[in-house]
């Protein structure tokens, strides 16, 4: 095939080698990496959906960053490396704004938006942000609106040297780590993406002569940063923007804009798997039954090619349907998989493997054998050039390295990983120089019985066949754990029977009666608007302060009606594009002659049998 995309170069891996090269000549600062990030100005940057498709090349997003850097000083004043933090989320803008201070002269700090109020302002006092670069919250300290910038007059910068760090902040919701990294360390990064482009084909294939990332992870995040936005953007490939993270704005985008790459946590995975389940069923119990005895082939198959080849065409349909055959290559990082859910994207024919990474650490690996029996069994591969790892006595995983944070900042202490053993926290193991995470030493539960139960690897063997989300926490001092489970309000007593039963059946099943000391039914989430995983510590907290709904059968009689209702409702909604409409349901004939011409009310006739 034919690159356009390449500055002249023919193929892939010499594009690459001549990037890697003009990184290692120059003298490695952040203002040498901004040229290079920025030097082939033709290529589409960003990609984003309406109703027609728009594309910004790079070259006009370094226009805005030259044309806005010295507003952004005008307007923030300050002095060299003062901080300012960043709160945005649309990933252009954050590239605008995060270059944009650095050329500037400042040291941008790069908020988790998902963050509450109280921690963002903690967060920033603490670490003496200077002002808040925002689209359109304001804070405690100077903010900046990013869309009223344009309108300051220009300003040159004199006298202003190039930044050369930026921070990171974690992602938790009771405290929260900073970590700074500079040039040094993304300078390391980008040559393990050099690495991994050499090491395994797959990452580096393109679709129709284009290789374009999904932004469903944040650039605030250190996966949406390192793994999404560095190790591409140095390489100018494209990035195709999402309106919203709904499921259906997400599957057009994919196959609209022909994306090749996705990379997400496993709670992205887990609600597509589910949702493409539900749909086999809907078509009826012989395609459900075609599609398991398809799994079953592929399972029973000997050696890589055969089950790709089966994949390939057993399954082609489902791949349309799901994300369409444009998809390459995928990565899941941020928690532990479950392992039907990575089987069932690598059987269908995706490619779908484990990375690893923390704030603290940015990503340090990635499993990059292209054999389907490999990539499940779950491995997160092995470290990358610029890290080591070993497991210790504990058997917890710890990481060294030159492309981890430069320091961190946790309160009053400050430590720098790179010179030592950073402690993961997250329990693993070894085969043949590829590691594994099975879970995290901080969620292991001691029950009564003085045994060490992880929870990930409880929750695999007990989900139930439905859509309920689980989660076991510890008891209180004398007490057994606790498993929680989330269940529609709407839900029959028939149901609900069904459910109890197939978790108490696996329980049996697993050896766990002795280990569960009580099965607790919320109508509540498991997780918050904002959160991407289980919040472990914040669940047990909500359960013993019994702030979590309990369910009990036919809660709501019309329960059903009333989510019905809302479900017409919303499709009225997204039909006229309009909202706020008020839905009202009779019960026999209406009169419509009451209707006027202004009357933005939906009407429902509903006819009930007896």
């Amino acid at each position: 095939m034919k690159f356009s995309n390449l500055n002249g170069f023919s193929d892939i891996d010499s594009f690459v080698d001549y990037k890697l090269k003009a990184l290692n000549d120059s003298d490695r600062s952040m203002s040498a990496l901004y040229k290079l990030m920025f030097s082939e100005r033709q290529n589409v940057m960003f990609e984003s959906s309406g109703l027609k498709i728009k594309k910004t090349t790079y070259g006009q997003v370094y226009t805005r960053i030259e044309q806005l850097s010295p507003s952004f000083y005008s307007a923030i004043g300050g002095k060299q490396n003062d901080v300012v933090a960043i709160h945005l989320d649309d990933p252009e803008d954050i590239v605008i704004a995060f270059w944009g201070l650095l050329r500037a002269g400042y040291r941008p700090l790069l908020l988790n938006t998902r963050l509450s109020d109280s921690v963002l302002e903690s967060v920033i006092k603490d670490f003496g942000a200077i002002a808040v670069l925002s689209q359109n919250k304001s804070f405690s300290v100077k903010t900046i609106i990013l869309s009223a910038v344009e309108t300051i007059a220009d300003s040159k910068i004199e006298g202003v040297t190039f930044g050369d760090e930026f921070y990171v902040i974690s992602s938790g919701t009771s405290s929260v780590k900073i970590c700074a990294y500079t040039a040094s360390e993304l300078f390391e990064t980008i040559k393990n993406s050099a690495y991994i482009i050499k090491k395994n084909s797959k990452i580096k294939a393109h679709y129709n002569g284009e290789l374009k990332l999904l932004t469903f992870l944040p650039f605030y995040h250190i996966f949406g940063f390192t793994a999404v936005y560095l190790w591409f953007a140095f390489f100018s490939r494209t990035f195709v923007k999402l309106g919203d993270i709904s499921p259906l704005t997400i599957q057009n985008a994919i196959k609209r804009h022909g994306v090749t790459h996705i990379f997400a946590v496993p709670l992205f995975w887990e609600i597509v798997y589910k949702k493409a389940i539900s749909g086999i069923k809907e078509r009826g119990e012989k395609t459900y039954a075609k599609f398991l005895k398809g799994l079953k082939i592929f399972k029973r198959l000997k050696g890589d090619f055969a089950k790709k080849a089966f994949s390939r065409v057993a399954f082609k349909e489902l791949r349309n349907n799901v994300f369409g055959n444009n998809v390459k290559f995928c990565i899941t990082g941020g928690s532990v998989i479950r392992e039907d859910v990575l089987f069932f994207f690598n059987a269908i024919g995706y490619h779908l493997v484990n990375g690893y990474g923390m704030t603290e650490i940015g990503i340090t690996s990635v499993e990059l054998s292209n054999n389907v029996t490999r990539i499940l069994d779950g491995a997160i591969g092995k470290p990358l050039p610029s890290v080591e790892y070993k497991i210790d006595e504990d058997g917890r995983l710890l990481v060294k390295g030159k492309s981890v944070a430069n320091r961190i900042y946790e309160g009053c202490k400050v430590t720098t990983p790179k010179n030592e053993w950073f402690n993961t926290l997250d329990l693993g193991g070894v085969k043949d120089g590829r590691y594994y995470v099975i879970g995290r030493q901080d969620d292991l539960i001691v029950s009564v019985t003085g045994e060490n139960l992880n929870p990930y690897e409880v929750e695999e063997k007990l989900l139930p066949d439905t859509k309920n989300a689980i989660c076991l926490i510890g008891g209180k001092t004398e007490s057994l754990p606790v498993l929680l489970v989330s269940v529609s309000q709407y839900l029959s007593e028939a149901e609900f029977e069904n459910i109890k039963k197939d978790i108490r059946l696996k329980i049996e099943r697993n050896n766990l009666t002795a280990q569960i000391g009580k099965i607790f039914f919320t109508t509540d989430s498991l997780l918050l608007d904002k959160e991407f995983k289980l919040n472990r510590k914040r669940l047990r907290a909500d359960y013993y302060a019994e702030k979590l709904t309990p369910f009990y059968p036919n809660m709501s009689k019309d329960g059903l009606i009333d989510e019905l209702m809302q479900k017409v409702k919303g499709l009225f909604e997204k039909a006229l594009e309009k909202s706020g409409f008020e839905v009202l349901t009779m019960t026999g004939d209406f009169d419509f002659s009451q209707m006027t011409d202004t009357d933005e009310r939906i009407y429902v006739v509903a006819r009930c049998k007896k």
